[in-house]
């Protein structure tokens, strides 16, 4: 198999419409330069800290805010690996 001058490309997922974009463009990319594409969703976890240092989230919330996002994430990321397929 011939490599191009790009052999993986990784797109940020965050579930906005233009990460969903971003996502479609890297799976047409990938496939015209044959490259692996990876999908990262990425979690701020600042935003968290900050959130609960301000007294804004209490200990149960801050556990259910992480479960979303997990979920989310894999919501994400599954939906990209379809796209993908």
């Amino acid at each position: 198999m011939i490599k191009g001058p790009i052999e993986k490309i990784l797109v940020h997922i965050d579930g906005s419409e233009e990460s969903l974009a971003a996502v479609e463009y890297g799976i047409l990319l990938a496939k015209a330069v044959n490259a692996r594409i990876f999908g990262a969703y990425i979690v701020n976890t600042r935003a968290l800290s900050d959130l609960r240092r301000s007294h804004i989230f209490l200990a149960a919330e801050e556990a259910e805010y992480s479960r979303d996002s997990e979920q989310d994430a894999r919501r994400f990321l599954e939906h990209a690996a379809r796209t993908a397929a």
